[in-house]
């Protein structure tokens, strides 16, 4: 549907190098293959790295509603998320996906991400009704990152989520290693301290336990977090190398 971002958040490599110029397919082409396929599905994955950004996504969503045609994916900005909040129910979108990349609001706004936390909240708080499933995108190792903020958040989110009776919610953290790339504002930064990460995660770990998030007598490794916790140091290593 898209490629390319129109935001220009300082770590990302896709929306300052590999995205290209943002640009988006032609709605009239992106309306004759839904037509093409309607008969044959009832569900259509949009690919975007932000549904949210699409020019005509009033027309895009309306005319799935049209079509009795649900949505898959939810990647979406914040920025952009409240085009999205009319059709969440009817077109089934149970799951937010959001890259928030830094719990610390002083620190999204050090690489060009201005959103504030009210602004998270909002989201959450505004899409209960509809979504069940509320995925965070995280990256450990922004310069000056402010770990406690993490865990205050994730101590909001477990108390929310136990104040909510109707019906049960589902928070996923994902946490993946700030790559510090070439073209990118944040090119000379410092790459991740595994040292320092390995502390990080015991701590992370830990705090998830306590608020609902993992069982207490969980194991919890990079092999059984399901990718939850990044690259470990060697692969790490080998992709900063290829990058640089």
């Amino acid at each position: 549907l898209t490629r390319g971002c129109k935001y220009r958040c300082g770590f990302c490599e896709y929306g300052n190098v590999c995205g290209g110029r943002y640009r988006e397919k032609d709605w009239e082409l992106v309306k004759s293959q839904i037509d093409a396929i309607s008969q044959e599905t009832k569900c259509i994955n949009f690919l975007s790295a932000n549904l949210g950004a699409y020019s005509k996504i009033d027309t895009l969503l309306t005319y799935c509603c049209e079509k009795d045609i649900n949505v898959a994916n939810s990647d979406i900005t914040i920025n952009d998320f409240w085009k999205i909040h009319p059709y969440l129910g009817k077109l089934k979108m149970t799951t937010v996906k959001i890259g928030v990349e830094s719990f610390s609001e002083k620190t999204r706004f050090s690489i060009n991400k201005r959103i504030t936390d009210k602004q998270v909240m909002d989201v959450v708080m505004g899409s209960i009704e509809e979504c069940s499933y509320f995925h965070f995108y995280l990256i450990y190792g922004l310069p000056n990152d402010d770990y406690s903020e993490w865990f205050k958040k994730v101590k909001e989110l477990g108390d929310l989520r136990r104040s909510v009776t109707h019906k049960k919610l589902r928070f996923e953290f994902s946490i993946t290693n700030f790559e510090p790339c070439r073209g990118t504002p944040l090119q000379c930064e410092t790459p991740i301290d595994f040292k320092k990460k390995e502390e990080f995660l015991k701590e992370w770990v830990n705090v998830l336990k306590e608020n609902g998030f993992m069982k207490r007598d969980r194991e919890v490794t990079y092999a059984t977090c399901r990718g939850r916790f990044g690259r470990k140091e060697n692969s790490y290593q080998l992709l900063m190398a290829l990058k640089t």
